[in-house]
């Protein structure tokens, strides 16, 4: 069996949050080198604001 990224490491999660952030008009964080806690925080934040942008 193949080893692979999973959540939130796999290239999906990151490919839609550099996009997100392009969206945001934020500048690209390197999520490929933060921690995991520290990624989920960050998106955490991220549904966050586009959440309160929907209202």
């Amino acid at each position: 069996m193949k080893e692979g990224n999973v959540f939130p490491y796999d290239p999906d999660t990151l490919c839609i949050i550099r996009e997100v952030e392009a969206y945001l008009g934020f500048r690209n964080k390197d999520i490929d080198k933060i921690s995991y806690t520290e990624l989920i925080k960050y998106i955490d934040e991220i549904t966050l604001i586009l959440l309160y942008k929907q209202i």
